[in-house]
């Protein structure tokens, strides 16, 4: 008898599931922003950042963006206090401690880049520093998975600035270049007779003003500058100054739009025994940062 043969099948199933489409969105790191910044610049000052979204998942990414100014103030805080700033983007942006939301779509390996900018406005007069604050933002995705511990660093420099201007006998104007410069006329000259023109000052720091006299506190006579001058005294700001050299005045004017305004004020000497004749003299006045 023939031995029997025995024979084992086994069957193996193989099952498996097609992957399914991913949205894997990461954000990359944003560049510090940091600017100067002009108190008396009529012109606003932008700190513009971008974040860019990547998508390299194989679905298309949907979020949303959410900007949290540092302690919710929209200020570069500095040794002046707070530079205040306000954000440029169309729509989707409040005021308070969290803005947006700002809605990104993002295709399968594509990358989205949303701008901004933060804007100080013109005309904040504050003391000379650095001003800096950060920004964090939160990415929510449509599966309320949130990417966090992001930072925007955005800072500016604020420089010490000074300007003025002559105001009182000329029309006022912060620059006298091209232009005739400001001039007291004291017509018929009599002895102590008194004119006032103003020192208008803005700064955001002290300043020193300086004066001094072409012919050394003299009015020469035009037509003969070798006869002899007539003298005259003046007072800045109340107090006299000696115009036989140079004088130099300290002050702090408010760091306002406005400003401050020192009056000058010329009184002429004794004019008795002088020539005829038309007499002048040129004060230069200079307002620098001390």
């Amino acid at each position: 008898m023939k031995p029997s043969i025995a024979l084992a099948t086994a069957f193996l199933f193989l099952l498996a599931m097609p992957a399914q489409a991913a949205c894997e969105l990461t954000i990359d790191p944003v560049t510090a922003v940091s600017r100067t910044y002009d108190p008396f610049s009529a012109v606003e000052t932008q700190l513009p950042f971008r974040i860019v979204a990547r998508n390299t998942g194989d679905q298309t990414c949907q979020a949303d963006l959410f900007l949290k100014p540092d302690g919710g103030r929209l200020a570069l805080a500095g040794p002046g206090g707070d530079l205040r700033y306000g954000f440029e983007r169309p729509g989707g942006l409040l005021s308070g401690a969290s803005m947006g939301p700002v809605r990104i779509l993002v295709g399968p390996g594509e990358s989205s880049t949303t701008e901004f900018d933060a804007v100080i406005a013109a005309g904040a007069v504050i003391a000379p520093g650095s001003y800096a604050s950060d920004i964090a933002f939160d990415v929510m995705e449509a599966d309320g998975r949130t990417i966090t511990d992001r930072k925007i660093a955005l800072a500016a420099t604020v420089s010490a600035r000074a300007q003025m201007s002559i105001s009182g006998v000329s029309a006022p104007s912060r620059s006298s270049i091209g232009q005739a410069p400001p001039t007291i006329d004291f017509g018929l000259l009599e002895t102590g007779e008194t004119r006032s023109v103003f020192v208008n000052v803005w700064a955001n720091t002290s300043v020193r003003v300086t004066l001094s006299s072409q012919n050394h506190g003299l009015l020469r006579a035009e037509a003969a500058p070798g006869a002899p001058g007539i003298g005259y005294s003046v007072t800045f700001d109340g107090a006299a100054v000696n115009l036989g050299g140079v004088a130099a005045v300290d002050r702090t004017p408010p760091m306002t739009s406005s400003g401050a305004s020192y009056p000058l004020a010329v009184t002429i000497g004794n004019v008795e025994g002088r020539y005829a004749g038309r007499y002048s003299d040129i004060i230069t006045v200079t307002v620098d940062n001390s």
